[in-house]
């Protein structure tokens, strides 16, 4: 069974060498490794230029978007298994193995993930635990059999309770209806702004209903964490917005799968609600707030947990006191 690696790149010149160094410690080597520079500003293709001998370099002459890009990259391979890593992240050096293990045990294996640890710009690990993080842990220690933790695991990742793909996630080739994946994307409002994984992750549960999702406990990769990365930039009112744009992309992607899906009714309504969140925060920053108003409203009373209503009620105080740009600037 071989692997391809799929790593992104996007102005991460200070990270990209590490990243790439990561694969190429594995302890299972990949048989081929593509990265992909989205049109960087800055020096990021030089440096992966610097591996030219190990990797190949597929060099989007106009910015793409990330999900474009490992459309294009996958074209290109012919392994069976795809992974996946942003070029400001790192892997661990049994990485590979353990999900090639994981692949190898069951054939109805679709996606693979794990778990991880989050680190900061310098590489430093940072002990702390976000809403993902918590959700694995719940999920790590459930005692049900491999089918009921396919099935908390599909739910969490259609719901957003925190399931990692991106840098953690791999997917079988013969799974996934390539074309259809591209013309199903292209066919929703912002292809090239979406987020890759989350849409890559509902297709497969949509046209794989046998296809199974493994979990392994194993923190096989450093996420790091800092101001300009692909989590979205909300410094000032621009970058948030761009932000959320991102994430409405991503989003109408997902949701579009989940009402394809029979029996989804709570994932699909977390789903509308999620969509709903971005039209709130959209109408908020933008200082609508006659729109914005009903839709706090109605989330807090239907949709966000204690922790969310907290958040959003800090949120919302701060855009009434403060307005928007010196909010954001100071968050």
């Amino acid at each position: 069974m071989t692997v391809g690696v799929i790593i992104t790149v996007f102005n991460l010149e200070k990270y990209v060498a590490e990243a790439i160094e990561s694969v190429l410690a594995q302890s299972f080597l990949p048989h081929r490794i593509i990265v992909v520079n989205d049109d960087s500003a800055d020096n990021s293709k030089n440096v992966i230029e610097l591996f030219k001998d190990r990797v190949e370099l597929l060099n989007n002459e106009q910015n793409q978007g990330v999900l474009p890009s490992i459309i294009s990259a996958m074209k290109k391979l012919d392994t069976d298994i795809f992974a996946f890593l942003d070029g400001d992240d790192r892997w661990h050096p049994d990485k590979l193995k353990f999900v090639m293990q994981a692949f190898e045990r069951d054939e109805q294996a679709m996606l693979v993930t794990h778990s991880y640890r989050r680190m900061n710009a310098a590489g430093d690990i940072d002990p702390g635990k976000d809403k993902t993080l918590r959700n694995l842990e719940r999920i790590e220690n459930l005692k049900g059999t491999r089918e009921q933790i396919d099935r908390d695991l599909k739910n969490s990742i259609l719901s957003y309770k925190g399931v990692w793909l991106g840098s953690a996630f791999a997917i079988r080739k013969n799974c996934l209806d390539q074309t259809k994946f591209e013309q199903w994307s292209t066919n929703i409002w912002g292809h090239s702004l979406s987020h890759q994984d989350q849409p890559l992750a509902a297709f497969l549960i949509l046209t794989n209903p046998e296809g199974r999702i493994i979990y392994l406990r194993d923190k096989l990769f450093d996420y790091r964490i800092f101001g300009e990365n692909s989590s979205g930039s909300s410094a000032t009112l621009e970058k948030a917005l761009r932000t959320l744009s991102r994430s409405k992309a991503t989003l109408l992607r997902t949701h579009d799968a989940v009402s394809k899906m029979k029996d989804r009714p709570r994932e699909l309504k977390t789903q509308t609600n999620k969509l709903r969140e971005i039209d709130y925060l959209n109408f908020l920053y933008t200082r609508k707030l006659n729109r914005a108003f009903p839709l706090f409203f109605s989330l807090f009373v239907s949709h966000w947990d204690v922790r969310e209503k907290f958040k959003e009620s800090v949120r919302l105080a701060g855009i009434l006191l403060l307005g928007t740009n010196r909010l954001l600037k100071h968050k």
